[in-house]
């Protein structure tokens, strides 16, 4: 959702769950709800999506444009990942083509260890259209198709896996609503 200078991310979480002889079920559940104030560069999470909701953690970007949980999107071309970079077959999701790339981290994110992975998978999609946000090229060459998703290893399995969505709606009353609490009181501060 994106609002006056705002965008609001639906954090989950990717829950598999399988037993003997059944299929995998994932699940989805919502973590929280980050509202990045584009101005001010501040990252805002709030535990639930209604006007009266608490702030549970608010952080800015460090000196490189990176913020804990992930959040890259004020770096421009970065060296996060560099060298070791392969280029892996294209693929097509849902009908959408992409060039993928895999690289080796060689930098750890300060206070993001945990979440820093070993390396990324990441997808480019030459068809999009310029989108306000898509995560940094920190692996491909500049220039390069956008990236719009990214799925991250340590130590050889997954431990996440980012998506920019876009949703074409206009928001809805109640969504705008909650959007105009939230921005009311983190801008007043």
């Amino acid at each position: 959702m994106i609002k006056d200078s705002a965008i609001v991310a639906i954090v989950q979480k990717v829950s598999y769950r399988s037993e003997p002889g059944q299929p995998v079920t994932v699940a989805y559940p919502v973590i929280y709800f980050t509202l990045i104030d584009l101005p001010t560069k501040t990252f805002y999470n709030f535990g639930s999506f209604s006007d009266t909701a608490s702030i549970i953690e608010a952080y800015r970007p460090d000196s490189t444009g990176a913020a804990k949980g992930g959040w890259y999107i004020f770096m421009r071309h970065t060296q996060l990942y560099r060298g070791n970079k392969l280029a892996l077959a294209d693929t097509t999701i849902l009908g959408r083509r992409f060039k993928r790339i895999k690289g080796s981290r060689t930098i750890t994110i300060p206070d993001d260890e945990l979440y820093t992975p070993d390396e990324i998978v990441m997808y480019m999609d030459c068809s999009s259209d310029g989108r306000i946000l898509h995560h940094p090229n920190s692996i491909s060459e500049e220039g390069e198709c956008p990236v719009v998703m990214v799925e991250s290893f340590r130590n050889g399995k997954p431990i996440n896996y980012n998506i920019f969505d876009y949703s074409r709606e206009p928001l809805t009353r109640e969504q705008s609503r909650v959007l105009d609490a939230w921005l009311a009181r983190v801008r007043r501060k």
